[in-house]
């Protein structure tokens, strides 16, 4: 997966946070190479969301598995997504006190706004995803 900018996927259908790749396969639209075209899909994303069409969407069907991912940095949070957008119940374990790992630590402010990644973490918690925070794998948990 690549990229790393858009918003929850409507019904499947539109743009995700971390999957640039999958909005531009979906919609023929690349912001490879192009500021223009990567502001302009922040823009549509950005209203999606102003009019409800970027909703949380629970899977239909629960395979009974259960997964957990260590880690709830760009690539714990996409595999979390995805698996959860596929039926299996997903928890994410993070050592630190905020879910977003590199996201919100690594990224100054002025690059990525945290409210962003913020929204989409709540969107992931309203479809099924569980996060358990000031959890380290092997010592307190």
């Amino acid at each position: 997966m690549t990229g790393s900018r858009g918003a929850a996927c409507p019904l499947g259908g539109g743009p995700d946070v971390f999957s640039g790749y999958e909005y531009g396969r979906r919609t023929g639209r690349t912001s490879a190479g192009s500021v223009s075209k990567e502001v302009s899909a922040l823009k549509e994303i950005e209203k999606a969301y102003a009019q409800n069409l970027a909703v949380p969407c629970r899977p239909k069907l629960r395979t009974g598995k259960r997964i957990a991912v260590i880690g709830s940095g760009p690539a714990g949070l996409a595999a979390a997504d995805q698996l959860n957008k596929r039926g299996h119940s997903v928890t994410v374990f993070e050592r630190s006190d905020r879910v977003g790992g590199l996201l919100m630590y690594g990224i100054p402010n002025m690059k990525l706004e945290k409210w962003v990644i913020d929204r989409k973490i709540q969107v992931m918690k309203e479809e099924g995803v569980v996060f358990v925070t000031n959890s380290d794998i092997g010592k307190n948990y």
